[in-house]
């Protein structure tokens, strides 16, 4: 049985100079999926999330959206992933019902984020913020800027 990164990451072996994604910030190479997909799955472990785990992704498709999700994969941990255009109150149910070890979500224009949220240490720089989920967390999460409904 092949896994998503599997095949993801098949093609570093055979083709590792062409594109494999594309966003707003430019192209990006099966290699450099695959060096960004070895540093989310060294983060994975060095903070010890366990294979099972879950993990809610709020983003855009982008470069880190993929790379995370296939670290995700390779890690064997769940991933659920949302547009930010997801109204509050759907996330808020999503984040209730899964329970996710982390919440990941595009920075906003002008936000900073310190290197380490909660117990989760980032050793590289990333336009994600990441939060360790709970229910008593779970107000932060109204300060996400949705625009139009988007339902999953």
């Amino acid at each position: 049985m092949k896994y998503l990164h599997d095949v993801w990451l098949q093609k570093v072996k055979e083709s590792p100079g062409k594109i494999a994604v594309e966003d707003k910030t430019g192209s990006y190479t099966y290699a450099d999926l695959e060096g960004r997909v070895d540093q989310w799955v060294n983060a994975i472990a060095q903070n010890k999330i366990i294979p099972g785990g879950n993990i809610l992704l709020i983003a855009d498709a982008s470069f880190e959206a993929v790379s995370l999700l296939v670290a995700c994969s390779k890690s064997q941990l769940v991933f659920t992933v949302l547009s930010p255009e997801t109204p509050v109150e759907r996330i808020h149910t999503i984040m209730d019902d899964l329970a996710p070890e982390l919440v990941v979500r595009e920075l906003q224009k002008n936000e900073d984020h310190p290197p380490v949220v909660g117990n989760f240490k980032l050793p590289f720089q990333s336009v994600f913020s990441i939060s360790q989920y709970t229910v008593a967390s779970r107000a932060h999460w109204t300060n996400i800027n949705t625009t139009t409904p988007a339902y999953i």
